[in-house]
């Protein structure tokens, strides 16, 4: 795995992985809370905070990380 910064064509990807471990792990989250928080995710908050990816060797986007 290799630790890269996000580049803006990489939102989309992002949010995929973000839904997919939402569903994995929040179940407490109805469907509505996840489809009203996905467009802020993707529209604002990546936008607000220092994103990192985890890519695999084939520099397929596995993983993301971010802070304030």
């Amino acid at each position: 795995m290799n630790v890269e910064i996000v580049e803006k064509e990489d939102h989309f990807k992002l949010i995929e992985v973000w839904e997919a471990s939402v569903r994995a792990t929040h179940d407490f989250l109805a469907e509505d809370d996840l489809q009203e928080l996905k467009p802020l995710i993707l529209e604002q908050y990546f936008d607000a905070v220092d994103l990192r990816c985890a890519k695999n060797g084939n520099g397929e986007i596995q993983g993301v990380l971010w802070s304030t």
